[in-house]
């Protein structure tokens, strides 16, 4: 099949979508499959020259980038990552006897994102505070996507589950397909953990759960006085002592992971981990911490919606300090469970393999192809 790919974001592997985008291209590759890739630099009105208005310039840079593609040459398959392609489906799918599918990968429902914050009290904003009154509403454009695409791609059942409650599905279907890891991460062998540390990796942002971390993890420093805390991904300006006051001397701050490597590392001195996130589309670091042998201690949502309960993971009911402080004092406390638990957790993540993702992908595109030249032939 011949791939026409469109991304709303840089393709840099360093970065979680570019990473997702650019890996699959490779493994259509090697599959037999021609991609042709494209970032925002190639269509984004006025890229690198102004700032604002990146959601408009987007939309309809990608509209006129798509609509000259497809009428330079021929594909097979149009696919879009993020809803700023909402124009470009809509126009594409008016196509008198078009010959190719389109399909919209998504990172994230913008509109589970805001309802699953929404029912914590947070708002989509890195202060969890509402949006500036010129912030306009985009719902209707999202779902305009969805219902224009003739598939849709999720990052887990998580978001596939929404997405086929709310009829976001495209013509011929929605399917959530959890994130690969890297190879570096699938070939690091569990090990016995001899320090007692509890961990947290990630942006320190509300819609995190950090007020749960705050609460729960000072608690729990102040039960297991044998235990420490280390925060990952933080950011630069951490004030430890602002956050954990009395147990501020037992916590230790890695503001920025620089390497998978590096990662791998912070993990590893990991005993048990937490991600009270409000929301997740897919939720990179829990499969991460459990490919590198760490009880997870999560919420219900992304790729740990999934997980079984006391068996892949401890699982909250909800994400709040007394849930995350009643399951990690648990582990904290069981050896045994623990080591069970990261042990299953750690088999569980096994199968997030590249090549199997992208075959899927591939089967996919080839079934939803199929669908579409059978019905124009009627």
């Amino acid at each position: 099949m011949r791939i026409l790919t469109i991304s709303n974001c840089p393709l840099l592997e360093h970065q979680g979508s570019g990473y997702v985008i650019v890996n699959y291209a490779k493994n259509l590759r090697e599959l037999g499959d021609e991609v042709e890739l494209h970032g925002p630099e190639e269509y984004e009105l006025f890229h690198g020259k102004v700032r604002r208005g990146k959601y408009y310039r987007q939309v309809l840079g990608m509209s006129r980038f798509a609509a000259k593609r497809v009428r330079d040459c021929e594909y097979d398959v149009v696919e879009f990552y993020g809803a700023e392609s909402h124009a470009a489906l809509k126009a594409l799918k008016a196509h008198r006897d078009r010959k190719f599918i389109t399909v919209l990968h998504s990172n994230g429902i913008e509109l589970n994102v805001r309802e699953s914050l929404m029912r914590h009290g947070v708002h989509n904003t890195p202060g969890g505070r509402p949006a500036r009154f010129y912030n306009l509403n985009h719902d209707e454009n999202i779902r305009s996507a969805f219902q224009n695409a003739d598939g849709v791609l999720l990052v887990s059942k998580f978001e596939e589950d929404y997405a086929k409650a709310n009829r976001l599905t495209g013509r011929f279907g929605a399917e959530g397909i959890a994130n690969p890891l890297p190879e570096i991460f699938l070939n690091v062998a569990p090990h016995p953990r001899t320090e007692r540390v509890l961990g947290y990796c990630g942006s320190w942002i509300e819609r995190k759960g950090v007020s749960a971390v705050r609460e729960g993890a000072t608690r729990l420093l102040r039960d297991f006085p044998d235990w420490r805390l280390l925060l990952v991904g933080v950011g630069d300006g951490f004030d430890t002592q602002a956050h954990f006051a009395d147990v501020a001397d037992r916590v230790q701050v890695i503001p920025f992971v620089k390497s998978k490597e590096q990662m791998i590392e912070m993990y590893q001195r990991m005993t048990v981990m937490v991600v009270p996130s409000y929301y997740e589309s897919f939720g990179l670091v829990t499969a991460e911490a459990m490919a590198c042998g760490v009880a997870v201690v999560a919420s219900r949502t992304g790729f740990a919606a999934g997980l079984k309960d006391r068996e892949e993971a401890m699982l909250m009911a909800q994400p709040t300090a007394g849930e995350l402080h009643s399951a990690a004092s648990e582990l904290m406390r069981d050896d045994g469970l623990r080591a069970r638990i990261a042990r299953t957790g750690w088999e569980r993540v096994q199968s997030l393999r590249w090549r199997p993702a992208a075959q899927r992908v591939h089967d996919l595109y080839a079934m939803w192809l199929d669908q579409h030249r059978a019905g124009m032939r009627r």
